[in-house]
């Protein structure tokens, strides 16, 4: 059976609230962050039939390093284990230079976790205009081919000198290898690249890998590629390599779906664990959303019958913990206690003001209400919602592996249950040799290729 590991991230947008640890009743809000973390953890363990689901959080080493004294304030919030980003995005974002200084100060911050993503060299290309978030914007790239095993060498030195570090202060923290490519041997390649720069006492400190999907593309025909070349990778690798596969930035049910059919098929078992970090619940209280099931809701700005609904629907849920602080009523009251504002009421014509639920208000009579309990639990509203949400994004994760072929739907729909039975390399080449192309039903959106576009120029030429 397959570990399933959701690695929570963007703790300090919900699940952390902004300045707790001046709350006047700190002690015990340690006390029910760890309760409702560790009901969270035996929740998706008892939802959860056809895989062994984890919990774990990340936090950003470089814009995030102060969350570092909460989390252990917070004693992990209740999960074992915990990933440090390397913020290499955050930092180019910012126009800034990743300095040699910069590295040493990012891994020194990351020892503080179990599991630490290097800082990996993407060989893309800008085409287009530049934007303000220029490394994470793919429209206006392509994938440079042949930087590709320059960049992967370069990554390959970086992941030597964050073990190195790692090791000279002796901590425990295992690296996550970040892999780009655009096809299987680009992939391949770049890898080779890492390992070409890494010694066997290395591999004392890698603890992973992450196919990233950032030069390849972002949709399912991608996804099945990037599961090659996990496959690939995990016949020559070493050991520690394939301990673990990461998938970076999927939060969507349909994204993972090839994935574990591949999984559940026979196909792809040689990594025990699988994790995937997400920071798309994260944000969902901010914006009065709600994503379950592979959807969206929204639960408006004000009071509303869903939303109320909602919420008692998270109060019985967490009610083992939750009943011991406060009713329902008041988990509802310590919630809608924003200003009123007009809203069409579906029973009365007339406009009716409802009362709002900006966290601001919230937090603000989390810490004043005279009900100490209820203002405890109040604070942790937000993290509530999103706990809510894991709750049953794992439970979805878990029944890929028994959804029957009637539970899927849309125009790709057989085509993907092809892929639960697929079992070797002559499978899923024919899978691929019969699906790919254009009219055909699985959604594809790769990114070009310096190689390609070469070739198709070429062609031009000759024609």
């Amino acid at each position: 059976m397959i570990q399933a590991e959701y690695v929570l991230s963007a703790l300090g947008w919900g699940v952390i609230p902004n300045s707790f640890m001046k709350f006047p009743h700190l002690e015990e809000f340690k006390v029910a962050m760890l309760e409702v973390g560790n009901l969270l953890n035996r929740n998706v363990a008892e939802k959860c039939q056809s895989t062994i689901p984890k919990i774990s959080t990340l936090f950003n080493a470089f814009t995030e390093d102060r969350k570092v004294k909460e989390i252990q304030e917070l004693n992990r919030m209740g999960f074992r284990l915990l990933y440090a980003d390397s913020g290499a995005l955050q930092i180019v974002t910012l126009g800034c230079e990743i300095t040699p200084q910069i590295k040493d100060q990012i891994y020194r911050v990351q020892t503080n976790a179990d599991f630490a993503f290097c800082f990996d060299e993407i060989p893309l290309k800008t085409v287009g205009e530049r934007s303000r978030n220029e490394r994470s914007n793919v429209f206006n790239k392509v994938f440079d081919a042949e930087a590709c095993g320059p960049c992967g060498e370069k990554t390959g030195q970086n992941i030597k000198e964050q073990v190195e570090l790692f090791q000279k202060l002796g901590a425990k923290t295992k690296v996550i290898l970040i892999c780009h490519g655009n096809n299987l041997d680009d992939f391949l390649r770049y890898y080779d690249s890492i390992v070409s720069k890494l010694e066997d006492h290395d591999y004392q400190n890698i603890g992973g890998i992450a196919i990233a999907k950032t030069g390849a593309g972002n949709q399912t025909r991608e996804a099945i590629e990037l599961v090659r070349v996990a496959k690939k990778i995990s016949r020559n690798c070493h050991p520690a390599v394939k301990a673990q596969m990461h998938l970076l930035g999927v939060g969507a049910i349909s994204k993972l779906r090839p994935l574990m059919y591949l999984v559940r098929s026979g196909y792809l078992t040689e990594y025990p664990v699988i994790s995937y970090d997400s920071s798309s619940h994260t944000s969902c209280f901010d914006y009065g959303l709600l994503k379950i099931n592979g959807g969206c809701d929204t639960l408006g700005k004000t009071r509303t019958a869903r939303g109320v609904a909602h919420f008692k629907n998270v109060y019985q849920l967490f009610e083992p913990v939750l009943k011991k602080y406060l009713t329902v009523d008041e988990f509802l009251a310590g919630i809608y206690c924003g200003p009123s504002k007009q809203t069409e009421n579906t029973l009365d014509i007339e406009m009716t003001p409802e009362p709002t639920w900006p966290f601001s208000a919230i937090r603000e009579k989390a810490v004043t209400n005279p009900n100490k309990k209820a203002g405890i639990i109040g604070l942790l509203s937000k993290t509530l919602h999103i706990y809510f949400m894991i709750t049953n994004f794992c439970q979805n994760v878990d029944k890929l592996f028994r959804e029957k072929d009637t539970d899927i739907e849309g125009e790709d729909a057989t085509t993907m249950l092809q892929l639960k039975r697929i079992r070797d390399d002559k499978d899923i080449e024919k899978w691929i040799e019969e699906h790919s192309g254009k009219g055909k039903a699985v959604p594809s959106a790769k990114i070009a290729s310096t190689e390609e576009l070469g070739s198709t120029l070429e062609r031009l030429f000759e024609e």
